[in-house]
């Protein structure tokens, strides 16, 4: 019996050791990728800014042929989004909608994953001698939550390949 409490004793210390290091972690999380790609910024930015057109080189929509997807607002620019559906859990579902476009430059959109919570996107273009560096990254929050700061410890590793895939679909894409 002393063995058992000594051993539970030890996990809740443990516990605590493990959730006091994960208010010490960063609140805020952010991964990027770039990639120069042969084309001029407005043949680039309709693929940003147009769900659906984003729908042709996004890596999730590859991960899922069922994925369900429903557009809302306006076809392209700030206010655009889209909604998923998804049973895989690489996917998963929620919604985004462009929160700032300025065209052909930038653009920055809101991500909802539902109980997973809230995110930003963004693209930034940058125009160089007739090819343009994209940039796709990801922020968010973690806010107090001591688990979602570890978990953030592994986002770059989650989003930052399925960005840098979904990039080089892109430059296939607008290079062929």
């Amino acid at each position: 019996m002393k063995i058992l409490k000594n051993i539970l004793t030890a996990l809740l210390l443990l516990l605590i050791i493990l959730a006091l290091v994960g208010f010490i972690l960063p609140q805020k999380q952010q991964v990027e990728r770039s990639l120069e790609i042969s084309a001029s910024a407005d043949k680039i930015y309709p693929y940003l800014a147009n769900p659906k057109l984003f729908q042709k080189w996004s890596p999730w929509s590859k991960m899922d042929p069922n994925l369900k997807v429903q557009f809302t607002g306006p076809e392209s620019g700030k206010g655009a989004g889209m909604t998923w559906q998804s049973k895989e859990s690489n996917v998963g579902s929620g919604s985004w909608v462009i929160s700032e476009a300025i065209e052909n430059q930038s653009l920055n959109v809101n991500m909802d994953f539902g109980d997973q919570g809230a995110a930003t996107s963004f693209f930034t273009l940058q125009p160089s001698a007739g090819k343009t560096n994209v940039t796709w990254g990801f922020e968010t929050d973690a806010g107090m939550n001591p688990i979602m700061r570890w978990f953030g410890l592994l986002m770059d590793k989650m989003v930052g390949g399925e960005y840098a895939k979904g990039l080089q679909t892109l430059k296939d894409l607008l290079e062929k």
